[in-house]
């Protein structure tokens, strides 16, 4: 019953590609160790996801779904769920035994997940974050598996314990607000839509729409649930002052829901350094702090007369208030 009504609570299931197994072996069919299964309740978020988190403590298995035809990585209750998603799932699939359906290549604990890469859909945030953890897959032992999948997006702009774990694992530092295309009723306008996307200025029914759009063209959606009723009963969201949204039935909030400044000028200051780094100016190569994009440095090479061969370094700080206060 618990695998049934995740099902049914799960608006969407999506696989994200391991880059390489974790362990050493010459065995070819281990070169890769597959997919890892994550579920999501709004679909849209997952453009603000920075990393993924599984149970290092938790049991874990690599199966092989013979209606999928592929390799994923999830729980014993995550079969179940997959088994109870209704999705593209044939008649057969809801009598068929799970045992026909998978088959279990091997079981290992969830800590030997962690640290590896994963495709995702949506890169946009990439250039931002350099942390050697950021866009891995990170240990988070408070994570649940008992009726799921054993595997979640991290989300900082809507997740305060998410926020609190990008920090524990480094990747962005403590003093950063978390990354959020999200102004509270739609995806920023100046949401770069590096990917094909085409999400900037969309409320959430369009951006949910073309973000199952998306990741079903990229074969990373295995099921998707629309949400039904009006764009007007849709859930809102309430902005805290560390940045982080909260989903709040639309009926409590009696005015639109605003962002913060701390989130506006976080974003301003993304997009400003997308457009240095689209088109830099000749002799000036900007470099972005690794754990916290309000530290950068300039190198200036100047090309005329007297100093041709000349490397400048100049650390540049960003204040909290810009832009309304220019960088130092």
């Amino acid at each position: 019953m618990q695998a049934q009504q995740q099902a049914q609570d799960a608006k969407a299931i999506l696989v994200f590609p391991l880059r390489k197994h974790p362990r050493s072996t010459q065995d070819p069919v281990l070169k890769s160790i597959g997919d890892l299964v994550v579920v999501v309740q709004d679909l849209w978020t997952v453009i603000a996801a920075v990393a993924l988190a599984v149970n290092p403590n938790a049991e874990y298995l690599r199966i092989k779904d013979l209606r999928l035809d592929r390799i994923l990585v999830t729980t014993e209750a995550g079969m179940s769920t997959l088994m109870n998603s209704d999705g593209s799932a044939s008649a057969d699939d809801w009598v068929r035994p799970r045992s026909v359906r998978f088959h279990v290549l091997e079981r290992f604990k969830g800590e030997i997940l962690c640290g590896m890469k994963y495709q995702s859909p949506f890169r946009f945030y990439e250039q931002y974050f350099k942390s050697p953890q950021a866009f891995t897959v990170v240990a988070d032992p408070s994570l649940a598996v008992g009726a799921g999948v054993g595997a979640s997006l991290v989300l900082p702009a809507f997740d305060a314990r998410h926020l609190a774990l990008c920090r524990q694992h480094d990747i962005f530092g403590p003093d950063q607000p978390p990354p959020c295309p999200f102004d509270g009723t739609k995806i920023h306008k100046d949401y770069p839509s590096l990917d094909g996307s085409d999400l900037v200025g969309c409320a959430l029914p369009v951006a949910e729409e073309r973000v199952a759009h998306h990741t079903r063209a990229a074969n990373q959606l295995l099921h998707h649930s629309s949400r039904r009723g009006s764009p007007a009963t849709w859930p809102q969201w309430k902005v805290d002052a560390s940045g982080v949204y909260h989903k709040t039935p639309a009926v409590e909030l009696a005015a639109k829901p605003t962002m913060s400044k701390a989130a506006v000028g976080n974003f301003r200051l993304m997009r400003d350094i997308a457009e240095c780094m689209r088109d830099p100016m000749d002799g000036i190569q900007l470099v972005v702090h690794e754990k916290d994009i309000r530290t950068m440095c300039a190198i200036l090479t100047p090309v005329d007369k007297i100093y041709v061969g000349i490397r400048l370094h100049l650390t540049i700080n960003i204040p909290h208030s810009y832009p309304a206060d220019s960088p130092r």
